[in-house]
């Protein structure tokens, strides 16, 4: 299941949504003041979400838990890993939690990067109860410099990979650990945040480093399983464009004009969920022509929200 806001600014009701991109049901959403709630985010799953307001919350209105930093839904939707950076100092450190729903959050320990003589900022890469292991990405005001990944339990640095000379960015650790999408191509000026132009994006295996796919969008994420990229450009002239590829494939299995700008990935599956849109930065995208389901075989489902 998925949960999708509907409505422009902040949605007035959530809609429950399957796989096959039938609307199921509506809930409504009223925060703690009695406006509507920012939606941030559902599980993999779709039995909760994520509400600026109101915290950590089920389909039933259930209140589960809360989150205050940096989070991300852990792969089997009963967990969150959140990120709670500290001012930037030398070197960089920050606070790792384990959400669990219903429980309190259980502080992991701290995660560490070496200092390079500029801000360093920790975000959070992935975060997998399956795989027991999660990641996070030290950035530079220019480049990625290290990704490191963690056990959860218990809560060890298992691996560190040093990127300060590789002039790269990287967007997205794929939640077994097994791949790395990174950004290339860019200058100084483009660093954090990159503008797209004259950027590309490429698939490496963390196993050798080895970079095994390349394309030409600005960025790429992965599905569950790691057997879908998205990709997507945004040059400065037009909308952009959106293409869905299968890892190792030679051409694209779907492209669409416009920018993703919003995602959720079926758990252990190749499916991917996102909306798609032409609109101004802001708008909600999610709506029945521009909100899609790309199934692992490049088939595009629409989604018709009641």
């Amino acid at each position: 299941m998925l949960v999708v806001p509907v409505g422009n600014g902040v949605p007035s009701r959530l809609d429950i949504v399957d796989w096959s991109g039938h609307d199921v049901g509506t809930i409504r959403n009223p925060g703690a003041s009695g406006v509507p709630a920012k939606f941030s985010g559902t599980a993999p799953d779709g039995a909760s979400f994520v509400s600026t307001e109101d915290g950590i919350r089920s389909l039933t209105g259930s209140t589960l838990g809360s989150v205050t930093g940096q989070w991300m839904w852990a792969d089997d939707s009963a967990h969150l890993c959140e990120l709670q950076s500290v001012a930037p100092a030398s070197p960089v450190s920050a606070q790792m939690h384990y959400v669990t729903l219903g429980k309190s959050a259980t502080t992991l320990g701290t995660v560490e990067a070496k200092a390079n003589g500029t801000t360093i900022v920790p975000l959070l890469g992935s975060c997998s109860a399956s795989h027991n292991l999660l990641s996070v990405i030290f950035d530079s005001l220019s480049w990625t410099t290290e990704v490191d990944e963690y056990s959860i339990s218990p809560f060890r640095l298992v691996r560190s990979i040093n990127l300060s000379n590789d002039q790269v960015l990287v967007s997205t650790v794929s939640e077994d650990g097994a791949y790395m999408v990174e950004e290339v191509g860019l200058s100084p000026a483009q660093a954090g945040p990159p503008t797209g132009i004259g950027v590309s994006s490429r698939v490496v295996r963390v196993s050798d480093m080895v970079a095994v796919a390349s394309y030409s969008g600005q960025s790429a994420v992965m599905s569950a399983n790691d057997e879908t990229v998205l990709t997507q450009t945004l040059p400065a002239s037009s909308s952009g464009r959106v293409e869905v590829w299968l890892l190792g494939g030679s051409s694209p299995v779907a492209t669409f004009a416009g920018q993703f700008t919003s995602l959720a990935r079926r758990p252990e599956s190749g499916d991917v969920f996102l909306a798609v849109t032409t609109g101004s930065v802001g708008d909600n995208p999610f709506d029945g022509t521009r909100t899609l389901i790309v199934q692992a075989d490049g088939t595009v489902v629409p989604v018709t929200l009641e």
